[in-house]
């Protein structure tokens, strides 16, 4: 394929697919409903799930196999990737534990957190509600703040080497990957453990992934807009609930799509901590 012929395959992606395209809704919990327990000790629920999907259109020579050289094989790709991602992001900032770092503020929430050497403390919010605005970033010893709740909880570690795992915007952890106590994935990690993507280290028994995609995780919380926002969770964090998996479907002759019956959610008992802020009042 000549260049311009790329280009021209790309604008077309651009500014026509998705106007062209049936979208389909992202994939939630919209209702939630506990029932008795069952005799077996196991919570059920009803779950409503929704169908998500992306389309665009194609010429037959397009889908005959697989390319990942393929424009359009490749934007229906990363589409997919961004979605599935948002609906886990989304089950995740459900949890009703909202943790708001702050600089001397006076401590209101769980007495299992308090204020550090280091002249800033978590202010936590247990009903989903984050009460104030965030005035510091993440430092190691907030990390070992929220390690230590997670721990006292008897939260089930993520990994059998006894840490949890954080996802953190840009802007949360670009203070934390400057703090002098975080370590690199090679001083932690042995033979045969697990590598994630765009894992940047660990701090306070906390392994930390960075997510760019500012529609997961935001880099303008709290005052001014100046921090970021983050998740950290053990090993019971949230549950997918997939009656129809995720399938590439040419749906006519012009159009091929992904589509997919999906769900997600807070697994039952799960301690999520979500590191957020209150929006700041508007000044006149």
């Amino acid at each position: 394929m000549n260049e311009k012929k790329f280009k021209e395959i790309a604008t077309k992606l651009k500014h026509e697919a998705l106007a062209q395209c049936g979208i389909f809704p992202f994939a939630k919990v919209v209702q939630e409903t506990p029932i008795n327990a069952e005799d077996n000790g196991h919570e059920t629920k009803n779950v409503i799930l929704t169908e998500i999907g992306m389309g665009v259109e194609y010429s037959p020579d397009d889908f005959l196999r697989f390319d990942n050289g393929n424009i359009m094989q490749n934007h229906l790709i990363s589409q997919l990737s961004i979605v599935l991602d948002s609906i886990a992001i989304l089950a995740f900032k459900s949890t009703p534990l909202k943790a708001i770092p702050v600089h001397l503020s006076p401590f209101i929430g769980n007495p299992s957190i308090l204020p550090n050497e280091h002249h800033r403390e978590i202010h936590l919010d247990i009903n989903g509600v984050p009460s104030i605005v965030a005035t510091a970033n993440m430092n190691s010893v907030l990390c070992q703040v929220i390690s230590n709740y997670m721990e006292k909880t008897s939260v089930p570690y993520f990994d059998n080497n006894g840490y949890y795992f954080g996802l953190g915007s840009v802007k949360l952890l670009r203070s934390l990957k400057c703090d002098p106590n975080i370590r690199k994935p090679q001083d932690y990690l042995s033979k045969g453990d697990v590598f994630y993507n765009d894992e940047v280290g660990e701090s306070g028994s906390i392994r930390w992934s960075e997510i760019t995609h500012t529609h997961h995780l935001s880099n303008h919380m709290g005052a001014r807009g100046a921090f970021g926002e983050g998740i950290v969770f053990g090993d019971n964090g949230i549950i997918v609930w997939e009656v129809k998996p995720v399938e590439l479907r040419i749906i006519d002759d012009k159009l091929v799509a992904w589509c997919g019956l999906i769900a997600c959610g807070l697994a039952p008992n799960a301690t999520v901590i979500h590191i957020t802020s209150a929006e700041e009042a508007a000044h006149d």
